[in-house]
């Protein structure tokens, strides 16, 4: 499908590394990586690129700013503008890393860890390649399948052989990537404490966290700028660049931090016994969570990131997952095989998963700032957001938040209240199994194995509706599968 991009990256990487014993008792791990990571390369050179001012001199009819590979000021690409790259490489990737273990008591180590980590650039700008390689429409309501069009004249369905003299539309859609895009930096460290308490038992406690630079997000570099009249018919001739619809700029501006305490306890099966559990208390904080190229994920109003920065979507305070194995001993090694067969061979498998709600924004989805940008606005808030959780659970599926502290902001503007400020409900959950095993022959053995998902039956509600404009603002519509059972029957040999 020539309308579709076709494209690829170089990777390089290089490293040293070396472990390095400095006593008996303390060890090192010491390195250094390079990642020659960069943006990708579309062999067939559908890459556009936006500078403001410029006029294209390949595409002379094109909007001012619109650049297209062959221009100068773009990076560069081969004599027949093909094998295009969005941005130059950033070859500035040295990532060091440091580790050590140290054992200043008999079964207690004392860990940490330092390292920084590069990600790769996004593998495209825009599935679909822009005018003046493919001129697409979008038709909403077609009146029939049959003829879509009505009677509107048709769309050619041919890819164009993008003449010089190509006649651009009269707002067309520009997705780029920031000149100076850098590739994504993650910086994680860990530092903690182990101990044996027994032959078979060991726990832990840790520091975990991770702090995020130059990562990706797209941004909106044309919403139109309200005035007195400003409809939705007249955004076009509003947007500071004029000639060119949505330009929807990859730039490598996000930023996230997460820290974490990080406790376990492990127990090494014996006298048929294991178990593990896990409890991390954290916090997560980014400018987005989300990217989906070029999209604008940088919040509704594209010129204050900073309104969009918040909870990350997945971050939960504390998390609890317990989990066990109990064989249980023989009832009996006498009597008739039947007897035998029937009373031994169980074991039982308990899931147990604590954990507080995720966060969620509650906005409007229409474009009152009438911007183009198509991500709603926030809202205004004149009181407590919050209700209380003790509540009865009908009234919280009723209405899980306070609704009338909200209420929409002025015309042309984006709202004030943050992302990610109101916390859903938690979960609470069981997984429990049971095995009986059935053995046939020395090597071979029979198992049968009953499950049960969400043991006592718990609903487990999603978040609230957190559309300020849907009429179910506050509630709750959505709960995860009630209780399930499974059986099956598992032969080893």
């Amino acid at each position: 499908n020539r309308a579709v991009s076709d494209t690829y990256a170089n990777y390089h990487g290089l490293f040293v590394h070396d472990d390095w014993r400095i006593t008996q008792t303390l060890t090192l791990n010491i390195g250094l990586r390079w990642d020659g990571t960069e943006p990708y390369i579309d062999r067939r050179g559908y890459q556009p690129y936006f500078r403001p001012g410029q006029r294209s001199v390949v595409f002379p009819r094109a909007p001012a700013g619109n650049l297209f590979p062959g221009d100068p000021g773009v990076p560069e690409s081969d004599e027949n503008r093909l094998n295009a790259r969005p941005a130059d490489p950033d070859r500035n990737n040295f990532a060091p890393r440091f580790g050590f273990a140290w054992n200043p008591l008999p079964k207690m180590v004392v860990r940490g860890a330092y390292g920084v980590f590069f990600s790769h650039a996004t593998a495209q700008i825009s599935a679909v390649a822009p005018e003046p390689w493919v001129r697409s429409t979008i038709i909403n309501n077609p009146p029939t399948f049959s003829n879509p069009f009505g009677s509107a004249p048709p769309v050619d369905p041919n890819i164009n052989e993008s003449p010089t003299d190509f006649v651009f539309s009269e707002a067309p859609t520009v997705p780029v990537m920031d000149p100076g895009f850098q590739t994504g930096m993650i910086q994680t460290m860990n530092f903690g404490l182990e101990r044996q308490l027994t032959s078979n038992m060991m726990v832990r406690a840790m520091y975990v966290g991770t702090i995020g630079q130059h990562l990706e997000l797209g941004r909106e570099l044309n919403a139109a700028v309200y005035a007195p009249g400003a409809t939705t018919g007249n955004i076009n001739a509003r947007r500071p660049y004029p000639g060119i619809g949505s330009i929807r700029n990859v730039e490598s501006a996000g930023r996230s931090w997460y820290h974490s305490m990080q406790l376990s306890a492990t127990q090494r099966f014996a006298r048929g016994i294991s178990f593990q559990a896990n409890y991390t208390f954290s916090k997560s904080i980014d400018d987005t969570s989300i990217l989906i190229s070029p999209a604008n994920t940088s919040g509704p109003d594209p010129n204050n990131r900073r309104l969009n920065r918040g909870l990350s979507d997945f971050d939960a305070t504390h998390t609890l997952v317990a989990s066990g194995i109990w064989e249980l001993p023989p009832a009996t090694k006498t009597g008739p095989a039947l007897l035998r067969h029937i009373v031994n061979g169980w074991q039982l498998n308990p899931i147990v998963t604590l954990q507080s709600g995720v966060p969620f924004t509650p906005f409007d989805s229409r474009d009152l700032a009438l911007s183009g940008v198509g991500n709603g606005v926030r809202l205004m808030s004149n009181g407590d957001m919050e209700l209380p959780t003790s509540r009865p659970r009908g009234e919280q599926i009723a209405r899980y938040f306070n609704t009338t502290a909200f209420f929409l902001p002025p015309a042309g503007t984006y709202g004030v209240t943050g992302r990610n400020i109101l916390r859903g409900p938690g979960e609470a959950n069981v997984d429990f199994s049971v095995f009986k095993s059935f053995p046939i022959r020395e090597t071979v053995r029979l198992q049968f194995r009953s499950e049960f998902f969400n043991l006592f039956n718990r609903p487990g509600f999603g978040n609230p509706v957190a559309t300020f404009n849907s009429p179910n603002f506050g509630q709750i519509t959505t709960a995860g599968p009630g209780r399930v059972l499974q059986f099956g029957l598992r032969l080893t040999y």
